[in-house]
């Protein structure tokens, strides 16, 4: 009786410690319950911009291994990167020459953005429809072009003017005036300086434009500006 009880003991104690190796996730070789390994990363050389070795570890048995990652990526290219805190400026601003009679570039250099900015217009046969919208800025001048439904560029039949309402990150609202010239297909406005300066100051803009029509009724525009890297890109005017 007494060898009955030893052996069952004996197989308990055995069962028990395989048990609470297998919990544990010894790593033996001798084992036949070699861990089935979880590994999550203790520590990494590796950054944004350059490789690195990095350190896993096995939560179940604390086995490590290291091996080379490449360089990470930054986690945004417009605005502030998590990992390493580098702040990008969104690409909306590009530098372009103005062309002679012959379609050649001349030395006359001005910015626009690199795709449109797209808002509504509304008039009397429609409400609230696609509207590209393009600014163009030279030295001298800051400039509105526009295309109704996307495709159709807004030309002046006639010289016409525009009241010009203007919404910075503040909810603030400015006031300015533009024109359209006859024959012209963009809208200047009245005060270039001010607009420059209104782009600077804030990451976004929306623009509200109100036709004087001598025609009887009122054409509208909106649309929103993003300032992105415009500082950079406009000093290469001045």
């Amino acid at each position: 009786m007494k060898k009955v009880f030893s052996f069952l003991l004996t197989a308990v104690i055995f069962i028990s410690c395989s048990m609470m190796l297998t919990a544990c996730g010894v790593d033996d070789a001798n084992s036949s319950t070699p861990c089935t390994h979880s590994y999550s990363i203790m520590e990494s050389k590796a950054t944004c911009t350059s490789g690195g070795n990095a350190t896993y570890q096995c939560s179940l048995c604390g086995k490590t291994y290291s091996k080379y990652e490449s360089a990470l990526g930054h986690t945004t290219d417009s605005g502030t990167c998590t990992r390493c805190g580098k702040t990008f400026q969104k690409e909306i601003w590009q530098q372009n020459y103005y062309v002679d009679e012959f379609n050649n570039p001349t030395n006359q250099a001005y910015i626009k953005n690199k795709t449109y900015f797209i808002g509504s217009f509304s008039n009397s046969a429609t409400n609230n429809s696609k509207l590209y919208a393009y600014l163009l800025i030279d030295k001298d001048d800051v400039a509105i072009k526009m295309w109704e439904y996307g495709s159709y560029l807004v030309k002046g039949i006639s010289t016409t003017n525009y009241n010009i309402t203007i919404l910075d990150d503040n909810d603030g609202k400015h006031y300015t005036s533009g024109t359209i010239y006859k024959n012209g297909d963009r809208i200047y406005f009245s005060d270039s300086n001010f607009i420059i300066s209104l782009i600077k100051q804030n990451a976004k803009l929306k623009i509200y434009l109100v036709e004087n029509s001598q025609y009887g009724y009122k054409s509208t525009y909106l649309f929103e500006v993003e300032r992105g890297n415009f500082s950079t890109v406009y000093s290469s005017l001045i």
